[in-house]
């Protein structure tokens, strides 16, 4: 089973509201979503599994403009910590699904998954294959990271 994990593009450092939730992509995110939009433009997604807060929702509308996958738009996904992804994973993970969420929780479920250590940028994508044959064996070391992009803009 192939997943593959995208921390939001740039932000804003403060939300009009005041908010963190609301923070938008600055113009270097932009950049950023476009380019990721060119590098996802072959992947095969069947599912978009992505946080409700809005720079996650603006990447993932960028960045996957073209693709007809289902998209789910979770609150849950809103800086979601390694147990709260876990939950996640195990709900709504199938072949060719997209996570697209927020730090530090992103980093710590890719480390558990691969057995790695992950410092994972704004607009960093990783794709991971799933070793086990049912997600009842997911645990630690049981994905391995396949690649790793970031636009250069």
């Amino acid at each position: 089973m192939r997943w593959y994990f995208l921390r939001h593009a740039k932000t804003e450092r403060v939300s009009v509201s005041g908010q963190d939730v609301d923070r938008a992509l600055n113009e270097r995110g932009i950049k950023q979503a476009h380019s990721l939009q060119r590098y996802v433009h072959p992947i095969p997604l069947q599912r978009i599994v992505c946080s409700s807060a809005l720079r996650t929702r603006q990447t993932c509308s960028i960045t996957c403009a073209e693709k007809p996958a289902e998209r789910l738009y979770l609150n849950e996904l809103y800086l979601a910590d390694l147990s709260e992804w876990k939950v996640i994973l195990g709900t709504y993970a199938k072949d060719h699904t997209l996570f697209i969420g927020h730090n530090d929780g992103i980093s710590d479920l890719l480390a558990w998954l691969t057995d790695e250590e992950f410092t994972f940028p704004t607009a960093g994508w990783v794709t991971v294959d799933f070793l086990s044959k049912d997600l009842q064996g997911l645990g630690p070391g049981t994905a391995q990271r396949v690649e790793y992009f970031r636009p250069t803009d």
